[in-house]
């Protein structure tokens, strides 16, 4: 009986141990990781202008950045066939999918016609460059038609004051 009690809180410690959290295909993810969650990468290598810029680009409107194989810039296309664009509350919802598990909004607001939203996230911290890093943070910038609808999700890597 001891040993099998024993068994138990071992199993259960360990189990509550592992972290199955990953950025896979999110902020902070690698570009495989991008590959494998939304599909081959559509970019051009012959690509001008803003288009140049991006690493990745999905055939879903995905657009990335990568620093040292981090995603660290993110455009997502809120429009589909159906729709302009989606309502803020669904706009978020989308986002979800991009951002890590263990994000905390700290901060709201509406910037130059864009809802923005800051988060920490201890997740993206430690795989972004862990104590070294000044990256604890990211955003999420929408941006509508000016009719409630929102068309762009712009994620990118912050750096938080030390005071906020």
């Amino acid at each position: 009986m001891a040993k099998a009690m024993l068994l138990l809180v071992i199993t259960l410690a360990l189990a509550g141990c592992g972290n199955d959290a990953t950025l896979d295909g999110k902020i902070g993810g690698s570009e495989a990781t991008f590959v494998e969650a939304h599909g081959p990468n559509q970019q051009d290598e012959d690509a001008e202008g803003l288009s140049a810029l991006f690493e990745y680009m999905s055939e879903s409107g995905i657009a990335t950045i990568f620093i040292e194989d981090h995603a660290v810039h993110l455009l997502v296309s809120l429009d589909n066939e159906e729709d302009s664009g989606l309502t803020l509350e669904d706009a978020l919802d989308y986002t979800e999918d991009f951002i890590p598990e263990d994000a905390k909004l700290v901060e709201e607001g509406e910037v130059l016609q864009k809802q923005v939203y800051i988060y920490e996230s201890e997740l993206l911290h430690e795989a972004v460059g862990g104590e070294d890093s000044d990256t604890q943070a990211f955003s999420i910038r929408l941006t509508g038609d000016g009719e409630d609808r929102f068309t762009l999700a712009e994620i990118k890597t912050e750096q938080l004051d030390e005071d906020e």
